[in-house]
């Protein structure tokens, strides 16, 4: 009899587990359009996106030895999808005050990526995407006036040398959408710096 009440309450338990986990993932799904402003102005607007078909985000740092490293790695990314409709935006969520380099004034000189580079000064977007780290790749794909979450993570598994790298999250993500299929990888956990927030 113990052991059968065991059972139920573990049952019980991962069963609530679960519904939570799907609850938050149904909640991270889909966004609303959003603006990103710069110095009081409009910067980007994702509605102005619904043609694409895919827009990578990436939350970076010029001041980040991980995001540095992928600078090159983003530019020959961009340079192979840009024919097939994928938008890339980098993102600077960082408080500036803890490195001059991530300052509006600095971090485009350090990073001259070939597509957007935009600061998010209030963190707004960072938080509305739950980011937590640089470089973080969220891959959002327009869908009926919303935009659906279809990949989160790591670029791909090695940040100290692409010479090494043997999984390549991101590419392979976008490959898949683009066919119309789920990525066989959707959520990575980066090993990155982690964004510094404003206190």
């Amino acid at each position: 009899m113990a052991k059968l009440f065991l059972h139920i309450t573990l049952g019980c338990f991962f069963g609530l587990c679960f519904l939570a986990e799907l609850a938050h993932a149904q909640e991270i799904e889909k966004l609303n359009s959003f603006s990103i402003y710069q110095d009081h102005k409009e910067v980007i607007n994702l509605d102005s996106f619904h043609q694409q078909k895919l827009i990578v985000i990436i939350f970076t740092s010029s001041n980040c030895s991980y995001s540095l490293q992928y600078q090159q790695r983003l530019a020959e990314l961009y340079q192979a999808f840009q024919s097939q409709k994928v938008t890339f935006i980098a993102v600077n969520s960082n408080d500036p005050s803890i490195s001059g380099r991530d300052s509006v004034s600095r971090m485009h000189e350090i990073s001259p990526y070939p597509f957007p580079y935009v600061k998010d000064e209030d963190q707004s977007i960072a938080r509305k995407l739950k980011a937590t780290t640089n470089p973080e790749a969220i891959v959002l794909i327009p869908k009926n006036g919303t935009f659906q979450i279809g990949y989160r993570g790591k670029i791909d598994d090695n940040p100290l040398s692409a010479k090494l790298v043997k999984r390549h999250f991101l590419r392979d993500a976008l490959t898949q959408l683009l066919k119309g299929n789920k990525p066989s990888v959707v959520k990575t956990n980066p090993l990155s710096c982690e964004i510094t927030w404003i206190e």
